[in-house]
């Protein structure tokens, strides 16, 4: 291999790092992208999970008055039999 040869494939193999580089770069900014996606996502979903919670509590809580209501109605009901 001559000094001319050697510099070609110098040359394309420059070319290939610089590309891998390029590569590497947009790989970089792709998970940083998804990074801060997946953050807003977990924001979301623990918004999300404290509002169903909260909905959860305040039916448990309207369930069990109406049920002690009911319960005090039909006992009520049953004394005047």
């Amino acid at each position: 291999m001559d000094d001319f040869q050697i510099k070609v494939e110098l040359s394309k193999l420059e070319n290939q790092i610089q590309e891998l580089e390029n590569k590497q770069n947009g790989v970089k900014f792709n998970v940083a992208i998804l990074q801060q996606s997946m953050d807003k996502l977990q924001q979301s979903l623990e918004k999300l999970l404290k509002t169903l919670a909260t909905n959860l509590d305040l039916w448990y809580a309207s369930t069990n008055t109406n049920t002690e209501k009911d319960e005090d109605e039909q006992t009520d009901k049953s004394k005047c039999h």
